[in-house]
């Protein structure tokens, strides 16, 4: 069987294929020998091959814009030797399937290949022929065959298609039965179709079941590691690594064994180093390896601790401190905190040579242990890891977890695949599993977290270069200050358009992700919102906390409900950095303090409209007020630059030691003003850094301003961190958790406004 397997475009008027220059009639004549072909089945299949079927065979493709052809495949049939034993001789020729890619006239050709292996459940022993223009078959002149030797390559887009699609496979056998392999998953994958192939596969639950295709097993030797005296080296006593691919230290007599692997990447051999989290005793065996193979990078996708199990040794110093193993000394420069990730710059010197060297890790601290993170802090996470990748330095990434084999084998997958997909337009992503576990096995752990990879790569490859340097900010600015272009056709118009597009697609790919209906998951998730006790509760009917976004009250009283119209949103370096909260109504007062003393808030903006709301919150004349169970005293007041007012609060509540609260409340009749967003964004500085508790944000709905003022401190905070800012995935991020944060683009323009004028007013664009 010859399979032409084409995407043209305009759609194809006529395939036929040809042997010796001459065409193949379909016709009931040649039927018996050739079935032809057409269109919609571009299948040649040839019956009861003999040596007469030999010659050159050739697809061929017409449409309207012209005719195009395959390669020429010369096939060769021949008998088989008179010497072969009667007993063992060959029943059954080779039966080949090629599929021939049609290249029409001045469209590019993209070739891939992948081979399956099913026959109604039975083994059906074959090879994979990759490129092939000669193919030698044997035959007994009879045309009977037991045996398929085949190449299935991918559908080639001659033109922008959802995916590509492999062509159905079929195997002939002696008695003229079919076997269609055309349910046999295939992952390769166009870069552009990725969204429209995973929304297809997730619905049925078949990127999980071709992840369980193949087994958690290991295959491949692993007798070192089970050594009895390598075998306490082993975090796991069922997790070794392979013989084959093991890294192996430089002994000098000593132990030349550590829990670690490499793994190639998409061209590159030895590319990564997966290994398990250290433990005490080989923690000098893990820097020993990073010295060796000359690593300037290391990934950590684990958190020392998790619930109650200990998943991985520090084998870091902490700050100001020196840790020694052996010759080596190191010492930690620099911790840097984000919200899903932490980077660490390490110095490592050897005393023997007193070379030096400095390496850095990236620990990224918001992936549970057999689970799945967030795609998109995971990319960002990538991005991150990427874009810091030292030219000149040819030694691997190191990756670890525990295991060093679930989250690790995700996170090296979406690494190499990414670099495939931006290389070549195409990625298989099954194939790349496959080539994992060659090196180290069970890479990629569970089915959820083989789905989170593709949900991974999809966020990877649409996710657009929007980070600003902080040295270039102000060229930005004036840039857009500038532009006098309809405003249609302005950057910052257009990259709000496309901020919220973005945000939908994020939110449908989770959904789709969790295998709920989207429409089930709309109807349920403001339950708690529009219920009949809690309805009233809310200011602005539209503007409602989603119930995996929502703050819960704890210590709620009598008559009362766990639920508050607030949702808590990340900073740049914690995952709840602030709650933001409606302006509290008469009757939801006692709910506003209940949260503020249950969630440990000791820092309150309160951003409102009028000087007369402020008396929903607390007294603007009073010292003291009561509200339900608790005592609210105002302690002292100030009055700061930009009509600021700062009160120190003292909340006090039966049978508990009173807190303090210091609440800085700012009057906006509309959006506020840029020195106004700086100004408060300095106050809450130093209070940010000194504790851990969430700062309670406040506007009239709790979403005008609200998210405005997230955004722009988290940027102020990016640019101190990492001296760039990316207001565009700031935003997402907190869009996720209030679509309702920024509606208007006068506020998304207003966050890069005033991060301009808060960079102007410290200098740092002189200093910079």
């Amino acid at each position: 069987m010859l399979d032409c397997s084409y995407d043209s475009y305009p759609e194809p008027t006529k395939v036929y294929w040809k042997k010796d220059d001459n065409i193949i009639q379909s016709s009931d004549t040649f039927r018996t020998k050739y079935n032809g072909s057409s269109v919609e089945i571009p299948v040649l299949v040839i019956y009861g091959t003999t040596q007469s079927d030999s010659g050159n065979y050739i697809c061929v493709v017409e449409n309207s814009v012209g005719t195009g052809h395959s390669k020429t495949l010369q096939l060769i049939i021949r008998e088989p030797e008179k010497n072969v034993s009667t007993a063992g001789a060959i029943v059954g020729g080779v039966f080949a399937t090629l599929i021939a890619i049609l290249v029409l006239i001045g469209l590019v050709v993209l070739f891939r290949r992948r081979s399956n292996n099913v026959n109604n459940g039975k083994p059906l022993r074959q090879e994979t022929i990759s490129n092939a223009e000669n193919v030698e078959l044997f035959t007994d002149g009879r045309g009977n065959r037991d045996n398929g030797l085949y190449l299935n390559v991918a559908r080639v887009s001659t033109s922008p298609a959802e995916n590509i699609k492999p062509s159905t496979v079929q195997i002939l056998t002696g008695d003229n039965e079919y076997y269609n392999l055309s349910d046999v998953p295939s992952s390769c994958i166009r870069v552009e179709g990725l969204k429209q192939y995973i929304e297809k596969r997730q619905r049925n639950e078949e990127l999980k079941n071709e992840y369980k295709s193949i087994p958690n097993v290991a295959v491949h030797p692993t007798t070192h590691a089970q050594t009895k005296e390598n075998m306490p080296k082993n975090r796991f006593k069922t997790t070794f690594p392979y013989d084959h691919t093991r890294v192996i230290l430089n002994s000098n007599g000593g132990s030349d064994y550590i829990n670690a692997n490499y793994v190639d990447g998409f061209e590159k051999e030895k590319c990564y180093i997966a290994c398990q989290g250290p433990i005490k005793t080989t923690v000098a065996d893990h820097w020993k390896m990073i010295w060796q193979e000359n690593i300037y990078q290391i990934v950590m996708l684990t958190n020392l601790v998790e619930g109650i199990k200990n998943k991985c040794e520090q084998y870091w110093p902490s700050g100001g401190k020196q840790m020694v193993h052996g010759n080596l000394s190191l010492r930690l420069n620099d911790e840097k905190e984000r919200t899903a990730y932490v980077t660490r710059e390490i110095t490592i010197e050897d005393k023997k040579t007193n070379k030096k060297r400095k390496v850095t890790q990236y620990h990224f601290t918001a992936w549970p242990d057999h689970g799945t993170p967030d795609p998109l802090y995971l990319v960002l996470f990538h991005r991150h890891v990427m874009s810091d990748t030292k030219a000149g330095h040819s030694g691997p990434l190191l990756v670890h977890c525990s295991a060093g084999i679930g989250r690790t084998g995700t996170y090296i997958a979406l690494d190499a695949l990414f670099e495939e997909g931006r290389t070549t337009e195409f990625l298989d992503i099954f194939k790349f599993l496959k080539k994992m576990r060659y090196s180290r096995m069970n890479m990629i752990q569970t089915p959820d977290q083989y789905v989170c990879l593709h949900y991974a790569l999809l966020q990877a490859f649409t996710m657009k270069e929007t980070k600003i340097r902080k040295d270039v900010f102000s060229e930005v600015w004036t840039s857009i200050l500038t532009d006098k272009r309809p405003v249609n056709h302005q950057r910052l118009d257009k990259e709000f358009k496309e901020l919220q597009q973005h945000v939908r697609e994020i939110k449908g790919l989770s959904t789709s992700m969790l295998n709920a209906k989207k429409d089930d998951q709309n109807q349920n998730q403001y339950n708690a919102a529009m219920s009949t006790t809690n309805l009233a509760k809310n200011r602005n009917k539209d503007v409602l906390p989603m119930g995996d976004m929502r703050v819960y009250l704890v210590s709620y009283g009598k008559g009362r409900s766990d639920y508050i119209n607030a949702v808590q949103v990340p900073s740049y370096t914690k995952f709840v950095g602030y709650i933001t909260t409606q302006l509290p109504l008469p009757d939801t007062k006692v709910d506003f303090w209940t949260m503020i003393r249950d969630h440990s808030s000791s820092t309150i903006v309160l951003i409102i409209n009028h000087k007369k709301e402020a008396d929903l919150v607390y007294s603007q004349s009073d010292d003291i007020i009561i509200i339900g169970q608790f005592s609210i005293k105002i302690s002292a007041r100030k009055l700061e630059e930009n009509d600021i007012t700062e009160a120190t609060i003292v909340l006090s509540k039966k049978d508990e030691k009173p807190r303090q609260v210091v609440l800085f409340q700012a009057i906006c009749s509309s959006i506020p003003d840029p020195a106004v967003l700086c100004k408060l964004a300095d106050l809450i500085s130093t209070r940010a850094t000194m504790s851990n508790d969430p700062i309670t944000v406040v506007s009239s709905d709790g979403a005008r301003n609200c998210g405005l003022f997230c955004a722009f401190t988290n940027a102020v905070s990016s640019m101190q961190i990492d001296n760039n800012a990316d207001i565009f995935q700031l935003v997402t991020l907190l869009q996720l958790r209030r679509p309702e944060f920024f509606t208007d683009f006068e506020e998304y323009k207003r966050c890069y406004e005033a991060l301009h004028v808060h960079l102007e007013s410290a200098n740092v664009y002189a200093n910079f």
